[in-house]
């Protein structure tokens, strides 16, 4: 009875936010990125130092090497957390986010021609974030591509972020608000437009692709994580496939495994570098 009486209420306050551009099209991605990143990232911050966790780090022990939590503290004496976290909330919450969302508030309603206010059902939901997932991973691909191959995209943004040598979950967001916008900003927009989504699945979008990298600079190589985040599925991109690019590929030039979600487009485009981790 007590939820019966709540479900109008609920269905009341969706309505007003599905029918308000700032609220549908503007605050509502920020924060599903926000929730994509704070919580998955907090919490193996503070759980990969710890048994299974710490236990199960990818590492590169060749010619000597120092062990993952050895390097990962290395990275953080050039690059120190504190420093780390100031850029997050830059690129998270500073000035430039609340321009973006005028900018989308204005923008997706002109572009996205479904009615927000209706509801969609829960097969529309799916099959639209799945092609919101495979579009955007495929703009993403290439958006991170140019970045290493345009030598001065190279040097004024991407380096930014491979400057971290060992990447972490809080280095996620150590990027360039211009990487950003070629890594993500840019294949969201091209996916809304080719999807049509309703703001519930590009919200869903969102959220698990901010979180899908933060699962991969955990530097893990775990059952559980894979589980939890559907890793092991075909065509799957691992989180060894991408911190391969980070301990291999911190250059301007032909690099590998610039895909994110999949690992289908270095295949497909000649980048792949087959590890023992990445599963076909």
């Amino acid at each position: 009875a007590a939820c019966s009486a709540w479900l109008p209420q609920w269905n009341d306050i969706a309505s007003v936010w599905m029918s308000n551009r700032w609220l549908s099209w503007g605050l509502g991605p920020l924060a599903s990125s926000w929730v994509g990143f704070w919580p998955p990232c907090l919490l193996m911050e503070a759980l990969l130092p710890r048994g299974s966790f710490k236990r199960n780090r990818i590492e590169y022990k060749k010619d000597g090497e120092a062990d993952r939590e050895t390097m990962v503290a290395r990275s953080r004496e050039l690059k120190p957390l504190s420093h780390q976290t100031w850029v997050v909330l830059d690129q998270l919450m500073g000035p430039g986010v609340w321009v973006n969302i005028m900018i989308s508030a204005y923008l997706m309603p002109a572009l996205i021609k479904n009615d927000p206010t209706i509801k969609p059902t829960g097969k529309e939901l799916l099959l639209q974030f799945l092609a919101l997932t495979v579009v955007g991973d495929f703009g993403l691909y290439w958006g991170h591509r140019i970045q290493h191959e345009f030598t001065s995209l190279w040097e004024k943004y991407h380096s930014i972020h491979h400057s971290v040598e060992s990447p972490s979950p809080m280095s996620t967001g150590h990027i360039h608000s211009v990487d950003t916008t070629l890594q993500v900003g840019l294949p969201g927009l091209v996916a809304a437009i080719l999807v049509q989504p309703h703001p519930l699945s590009y919200y869903l979008y969102s959220c698990t692709q901010t979180c899908e990298h933060v699962m991969n600079h955990s530097g893990l190589d775990d059952n559980l994580i894979d589980l939890l985040t559907l890793k092991f599925l075909p065509l799957r991109g691992n989180i060894a496939h991408h911190d391969y690019h980070h301990k291999f590929c911190g250059y301007a030039g032909r690099a590998k495994n610039f895909g994110e979600t999949f690992w289908v487009w270095d295949w497909l485009f000649g980048t792949l570098a087959v590890t023992s981790k990445v599963r076909k």
